[in-house]
């Protein structure tokens, strides 16, 4: 968002933002500093906290191509500080909510069918609530100075099930966001100076602040900490002065910094310039970032391994592709490592000479390249599963391994990896294409009908290459 609307952008396979399409705001102007959106069914919510502002909705199911306003009224918002959909019940919540018939802390609407919303209830228990996030109908509210509160719809209104109103480094409560274990929540204050909270919320009747973490930039006094995102224990943070920071929070006493990039070198003496917001990625290899200065980031990222106890060890498990070996040693690191696989045959050595080897082992073994072979292979109008070709290349128990080597080669474009989908024709790697109707938009342009991301007419379009091909 930016003083005149929404800009909408398109990651290229070279990792450029490229501008598609633009929709003015109701409301422009250099006092339009405050929009907030989100997203739902394929449709994009998008409010402003200034001016004579209004709710707009804008289908994107013509991406990448173009969006489109469907709505665009006053009469339920017209001016809100931000939203939260909860997507299990389709519920829009609006913070701080402004329109002709007054003022509410929060206002609740029904978005279940997304092109019509309707008014549910308002929540005025507290004086202001500046932001939420939501899951299946209870809320954390930031509410300012009266601290966190925790809600739950009831018969169409909401009760308390839960609040911290007293807690170390208080300030203005501005954001937070909840782990994926939904046992965790952190929680940043809008103050010079103050850290990020670290919270248990496992019993909301007892809520506990497990420990604080700051920017650890040297600059403390003048740091504030803005937004923040967790994506598997990992917690992005934009921080006003000192850019995205990232933390490990696997370890909720004790959370560990493991990264950051400074958008803002200017005047720290500037009070609330620099970073504003932060989007990691769903699976965080890549984290949108933006500077009210500097525009707009687009960072790769890429969590260090994580150390061990034992003498020696292989990390993760499961893998997600890629595998640290970690060995224990004395002064000097020195070691041979032989990879095998299941046949005890040795696909490589490695001379170890250092505490970590990072094993790409998938990337550099024939499969890998077995894999992207037969793929370039499936015919036009024709498409293929994981699980055939792990068996045709003979393992049949591989086509999880098979999915992960398509979704890290989706931004080839040579490969015809939108002709692999799961045993049922379901469009299961559409979200790792360079837009989610890509998938879809390519089978469509090959004479294949999908429906509700599943092949129509699957058997006829299926091509076996345990048929179609000898080894």
């Amino acid at each position: 968002g930016s003083r005149m609307g929404t800009h909408i952008f398109r990651v290229n396979a070279s990792n450029q933002l490229i501008e598609i399409d633009f929709v003015m705001g109701k409301h422009t102007g250099s006092d339009a500093i405050h929009r907030d959106y989100h997203d739902y069914q394929n449709y994009l919510y998008a409010v402003c906290d200034e001016g004579p502002s209004s709710l707009q909705i804008m289908d994107l199911s013509f991406l990448p191509d173009s969006v489109s306003v469907i709505y665009d009224d006053d009469s339920l918002i017209t001016r809100s500080h931000n939203i939260f959909i909860d997507t299990a019940y389709g519920k829009l919540y609006s913070c701080s909510n402004k329109n002709s018939g007054g003022s509410n802390a929060l206002k609740v609407l029904d978005i279940s069918t997304p092109t019509n919303p309707t008014f549910l209830y308002n929540y005025d228990l507290v004086n202001h609530v500046h932001d939420a996030y939501v899951m299946n109908d209870t809320a954390f509210l930031n509410c300012g100075g009266q601290g966190l509160k925790v809600v739950m719809e009831l018969n169409q209104s909401c009760i308390q099930i839960g609040e911290l109103s007293t807690y170390p480094q208080k300030g203005y409560n501005h954001a937070g966001w909840l782990n994926g274990d939904k046992n965790i929540y952190a929680m940043c204050d809008e103050n010079h100076g103050l850290d990020v909270k670290v919270l248990d919320v496992s019993d909301l009747n007892d809520i506990q602040v497990k420990s604080l973490f700051n920017s650890q930039m040297g600059d403390a006094p003048n740091s504030i900490a803005h937004n923040v995102i967790i994506r598997d224990n990992i917690a992005f943070v934009s921080y006003y002065h000192d850019g995205l920071q990232i933390f490990d929070l696997s370890d909720p006493l004790s959370p560990q910094k493991i990264g950051h990039y400074d958008t803002y070198i200017g005047n720290p003496a500037v009070s609330y310039a620099g970073c504003w917001g932060v989007y990691p990625f769903r699976n965080g290899d890549k984290i949108l970032v933006s500077d009210r200065a500097n525009g707009l980031f687009l960072l790769g990222f890429q969590p260090p391994p994580v150390t061990v106890e034992s003498p020696h060890e292989i990390f993760p498990n499961p893998s997600n592709g890629i595998l640290y070996f970690f060995k224990d040693h004395g002064l000097f690191a020195d070691y041979t490592l032989h990879i095998y696989n299941g046949l005890g045959q040795q696909l490589m050595q490695i001379e170890g000479k250092a505490d970590y080897t990072q094993l790409n082992s998938i990337m550099q073994s024939n499969f890998f390249l077995d894999v992207v072979d037969v793929v370039r292979l499936v015919p036009k109008g024709k498409v293929t599963t994981y699980g055939s070709i792990a068996k045709y290349l003979g393992s049949s128990r591989s086509s999880r391994v098979v999915g992960w080597i398509l979704n890290k080669q989706v931004l080839d474009a040579t490969l015809p990896a939108h002709r692999v989908v799961n045993r049922k024709g379901i469009l299961t790697g559409k979200n790792h294409f360079e837009n989610p109707f890509f998938m879809q938009s390519q089978l469509e342009k090959e004479g294949i009908k999908v429906v509700n991301d599943q092949i129509v007419d699957f058997n006829y379009h299926f091509w076996d290459p345990n048929k179609e091909l000898t080894i």
